[in-house]
């Protein structure tokens, strides 16, 4: 036994616990909320441009009307007709071109356009050529200004033959005649062509002034005649095309318009998320900044304090948000509890409410299902409360944010009776059904109508699932009469006591009592709080459901065993007399903190934990009354014992 009293495990520092949870919670948490803060700031964006898309289109046809001079309906109406007058007019030429190739008529040019002039060695080809026709169709008997009688569409006036055969013939080759381009040689696999030369005849040039007035008068003849016969096609393309530049620059010059717009409220959303920000952030951690900003501004410079500020406003900014709740163990605010107290105060409820529905004496008692899993009500919680309209943070767990999470745990829980009655051995026995029904995080999601941001911020508290069971499990003393009666511990006393007080205070207000409920476990036990039936007899709750929790001696048991590392069991596997065998009596006035007091007959047992200002004993202790483990005065109390654990 005493190589069990010189090494016992010694709990940690409790401001070393603190900086290594905030750490870890700093790195899994700021990443995240960056993430979520930036993807419901683009959705509200994407939102607002939706639903001020109307507006953009109004905007860009008033830019076409003023760039147009017309209204877009009106510029859509007449570039139809133009379309339409275009179709109609490419339909007349073709007609005409017929038409043409029949008489032998040159094209005229597009309705609206001059001729283009020819080039000078075009032109040179062209007067050759109407000398040869001219002379040939008079040396036979035709009329000079009139149209040879073999002309077809492929060999009009003015045009170069595609011919090898020389033009000088005296005649011209039909364009329906053979032509020798086949009996040319193929180089490298392809045809030749034939090659085009310049007309060359024996007839006498003809080329005066008379004869180009003549031409210059056909072609603008031709010009005037298709130029009345409708809207040229090219009209009606420009039309076209300055109405669709028309509606692409109003459009671009409204995308700039709105870009200046959306700039401008995205700055007014910063600055009043900001402001939102700066005033729920002054409300979490006014004291710690306050204490720091006075504190560095005698003793460095602007930057580090504007570091030392942009790390508060940043811790600020998750305390805030649903991820507050990880500091929900760290508060040391009066009436704040922490997250496993909390849910213990709710379970004294759930257990009340249960017993009332076993009240009744049935042969049986079965239960059906679970109440929801504790970490997912936390959640859910967060989300509601905090990224709520009117919400508060909930890194702090005073009555009220207490009351809401009792609110959602029972919005999620859903208990349901029912009787049966069956045939027995000596009779009909009666069998009360119990089912507890737990809605799920998504029936949650729409029982609360959850917006975007409270969906994706549960989603990532949903993903953490691991640093929620934590808070479920954390040992920190937080409560405010267990951090006095640490605090007060006398500076003397040896360190296996110590271990022993220590212990025995991170379970005040968090472990419920269940009669026989043992736990030999390192830590948080994760049956705690699980609904278990009493099986242990002895006790008018035997038989029914509650939440598994610890009875006075399991308590005792936990605190000793956890303070030796495991190795040590105060009362050697029995209950409060197997503990009291294992001390040795000693006076009140000599007690010490880690000494066991006891109810006659052994029936209750508690841990001595210190004294009150006026000197009065306080007992930790596993209480059925207060179905928690409280502290208070040594009322009941009638004996007193010292462990050998602390005497060998």
């Amino acid at each position: 036994m005493r190589d069990l009293k010189e090494k016992p495990n010694q709990p940690k520092v409790k401001s070393h616990v603190f900086k290594e949870r905030v750490k870890s919670i700093r790195r899994a948490v700021t990443g995240r909320m960056g993430k979520l803060m930036k993807d419901r700031y683009r959705r509200e964006q994407a939102k607002e441009r939706q639903a001020q898309e109307p507006n953009a289109a109004v905007s860009a046809e008033e830019q076409v009307e003023q760039y147009t001079g017309e209204s877009i309906s009106t510029v859509r109406s007449s570039a139809g007709r133009g379309l339409d007058k275009a179709r109609r007019t490419i339909r007349q030429r073709q007609e005409a071109k017929a038409s043409r190739a029949n008489m032998g008529q040159a094209e005229p040019p597009p309705d609206g356009m001059e001729p283009a002039p020819p080039q000078p060695g075009e032109r040179m080809k062209q007067e050759a050529i109407k000398e040869k026709k001219a002379a040939a169709i008079k040396g036979r008997g035709g009329d000079p200004e009139g149209t040879p009688p073999f002309a077809s569409s492929d060999n009009r006036i003015g045009q170069p033959r595609k011919s090898s055969a020389p033009v000088n013939s005296g005649h011209l080759r039909r364009a329906d005649a053979p032509s020798n381009t086949d009996n040319l040689p193929a180089v490298r696999g392809k045809p030749q062509t034939a090659i085009k030369e310049r007309p060359r005849g024996n007839a006498p040039a003809i080329k005066t002034r008379q004869a180009a007035a003549a031409r210059r008068g056909n072609t603008a003849k031709a010009a005037a005649e298709k130029a009345a016969s409708g809207t040229a096609p090219k009209a009606a393309k420009a039309t076209k095309a300055a109405a669709k530049t028309a509606a692409k620059k109003a459009v671009g010059q409204t995308a700039q318009v709105r870009a200046r717009q959306l700039a401008v409220q995205r700055a007014k959303k910063a600055a009043q998320a900001t402001a939102n920000l700066g005033k729920k952030a002054a409300q979490a951690v006014v004291h710690a900044a306050t204490a720091l900003v006075s504190a560095l501004v005698g003793l460095v410079g602007g930057a580090v304090l504007l570091l030392a500020l942009c790390v508060i406003m940043l811790v600020a900014a998750v305390v805030s948000s649903p991820f507050g709740i990880f500091f929900a163990d760290q508060q040391k605010e009066p009436d704040a509890v922490s997250p496993n107290a909390a849910i213990a105060q709710i379970n004294v409820e759930y257990t009340e409410k249960l017993a009332d529905l076993q009240a009744d004496n049935y042969d049986s008692i079965q239960i059906h299902g679970q109440p929801p899993d504790w970490r997912e009500v936390l959640a859910v919680f967060s989300c509601k409360t905090a990224s709520a309209e009117d919400g508060v943070d909930v890194a702090t767990l005073d009555p009220d944010r207490v009351e809401r999470l009792r609110q959602v745990f029972w919005d999620m829980t859903a208990i349901t009776t029912e009787e049966e009655t069956v045939e027995g051995e000596d009779g009909d026995e009666t069998i009360l059904h119990i089912t507890i029904e737990a809605k799920t995080v998504d029936d949650m999601r729409e029982i609360y109508t959850f917006t975007d941001y409270q969906n994706e911020a549960l989603d990532a508290l949903l993903e953490e699932m691991e640093l929620l069971g934590g808070l479920l499990g954390d040992l920190s003393i937080t409560q405010a009469d267990a951090v006095a009666l640490l605090e007060n511990l006398p500076d003397d006393l040896s360190p296996e006591r110590k271990a022993v007080i220590q212990h025995a205070l991170t379970l005040v207000g968090k472990v419920n009592y269940f009669w026989g409920g043992k736990s030999l476990v390192l830590g948080w036990d994760s049956r705690w709080g699980t609904t278990m039936q009493v099986t242990a007899a002895g006790s008018s709750s035997t038989g029914t459901y509650r939440p598994y929790g610890m009875d006075c001696s399991g308590f005792v048991d936990w605190v000793f065993y956890n303070a030796t590392g495991g190795e040590y069991i105060i009362g050697h596997g029995g209950g409060a007399s197997a503990q009291h065998s294992y001390c040795t009596a000693i006076a009140w006035d000599e007690a010490l903190p880690g000494d066991l007091v006891f109810y006659p007959e052994d029936s209750h047992v508690g841990i001595v934990g210190g004294r009150d200002e006026n000197g009065n004993l306080l007992i930790i202790h596993c209480a059925s009354g207060a179905n928690n483990v409280v502290i208070t005065g040594v009322d009941g109390f009638t004996s007193i014992g010292r462990p050998v654990y602390f005497t060998e």
